[in-house]
């Protein structure tokens, strides 16, 4: 589980690293803090092979200074080939993203339509910002011509799934009865998913 929930976090700290991302947050979204750590409010369930994200995490961990921190994450890449969720052009096969991301829960499991909900929503969305991906990557290759430069499409993919089923998690088994986590409830029908964890609410310099 500490394998998925590190993929988890790694995908947190990339959508947050750039200006942009926490320029377009509201301030009152920021600088919260919950007391509460926000899987034990929702212990979402292994949605990937957590054999597959620990080889990927050792092979492309979080970036380590500001060049890597505006290319897109190669981890993600990583877990869409190895999952077969890419094919060899790098294009997203949706039978089997769906096969993937659904593959650990059981048949009557509650999770099962938030699973498959989100899986279907984030592969819409990755499919009509098809044009800015490429756009971005050629951008990319041409400012990094010597560097490796991973699709944009496979951290969002990724990132889209994770914390729609976060977000979606059902009543029955979300601890709303807690005074944290029905506080991240609240704060997460305004705020983005981030700042929810302590090194995702501030600003960043």
């Amino acid at each position: 589980m500490k394998s998925l929930v590190s993929l988890i976090l790694v995908l947190v700290y990339i959508l947050q690293l750039t200006d942009a991302a926490t320029d377009a947050v509201p301030p009152n979204c920021l600088g919260k803090t919950f007391n509460v750590d926000p899987f034990f409010c929702c212990k979402t369930p292994k949605l990937l092979d957590e054999a597959v994200v620990k080889q990927c995490l050792q092979l492309f961990p979080p970036p380590s200074n500001q060049k890597d921190d505006i290319k897109p994450d190669c981890m993600s890449e990583c877990v869409m080939n190895r999952t077969g969720i890419f094919n060899r052009k790098s294009s997203v096969v949706d039978d089997k993203a769906m096969n993937v991301f659904t593959d650990n829960l059981e048949e009557n499991s509650l999770w099962v339509q938030v699973v498959e909900t989100a899986v279907k929503e984030c592969l819409d969305q990755a499919n009509s910002r098809k044009q800015v991906f490429d756009t971005d990557m050629s951008t990319l290759k041409k400012r990094f011509n010597n560097d490796r430069i991973c699709s944009p499409a496979a951290g969002f993919i990724m990132e889209c799934v994770h914390v729609s089923v976060y977000k979606n998690c059902p009543a029955k088994i979300f601890k709303s009865s807690d005074t944290g986590c029905a506080a991240i409830k609240k704060h997460l029908t305004q705020c983005p998913f981030f700042t929810i964890f302590p090194d995702g609410n501030t600003k960043k310099n």
